[in-house]
């Protein structure tokens, strides 16, 4: 399952989420916009994998400079998954943020420079198939042109070494305000015919 927790605001509601959906046979969720914590709360990580109980593990990429810098989450089920590698990736920046973008990422966070992005790429084993997941979260700013950039940064990592099995999941601003069919449609010429879009609408 793929889960933006949305700056990781409604901690309760996010935690009962991750069990129900856990409940319900999930045993990998790729987390975008993992936050760390502000006046004494616990981390939301350790709420969730707290609320899961027994058997769970995580593994998070925060930023320091910035409390939005990739904030990327992977929690899972040890009795379903063995995790064998996995790795954090920084994506291309972009140099400085429009004046709209600007006055937005002040509204939302407070911070005005470009965020950084990246991914998670881990590699698990479930009984005797081995896959490779990457989670990620795409710039909203910068339009598709970065987003792609980043994107294609992702890719040829994962080219680099190819993998049997490999999922591709997160958050890729290719939807509703800041995307369209297109974008999708480009996205999935790069990865080519051997890659299925589960969301194409």
């Amino acid at each position: 399952v793929s889960y933006n927790l949305d700056h990781s605001i409604k901690r309760r509601q996010i935690s009962e989420n991750i069990a129900n959906l856990a409940e319900r046979g999930t045993g990998l969720f790729c987390l975008q916009e993992v936050r760390t914590p502000k006046n004494g709360e616990e981390f939301i990580g350790d709420s969730i994998l707290k609320n899961l109980g027994e058997g769970w593990l995580g593994q998070f990429f925060l930023g320091t400079r910035s409390n939005n810098d990739y904030g990327l989450g992977f929690i899972w089920n040890t009795k379903a998954l063995e995790l064998v590698e996995f790795h954090n990736l920084s994506f291309p920046l972009l140099p400085k943020l429009t004046l709209l973008d600007r006055f937005i990422e002040s509204f939302l966070s407070g911070d005005t420079r470009p965020v950084k992005r990246g991914g998670m790429v881990a590699t698990f084993k479930a009984g005797t198939k081995v896959f490779r997941v990457s989670n990620m979260h795409l710039d909203w700013q910068g339009k598709f042109k970065q987003r792609f950039k980043q994107f294609q940064y992702l890719f040829e990592y994962l080219q680099a070494s190819p993998a049997l099995n490999e999922i591709i999941i997160g958050d890729v601003n290719t939807l509703g305000f800041f995307g369209n069919a297109a974008q999708i449609k480009k996205i999935q010429v790069l990865l080519g015919p051997d890659f299925i879009n589960f969301f194409p609408q």
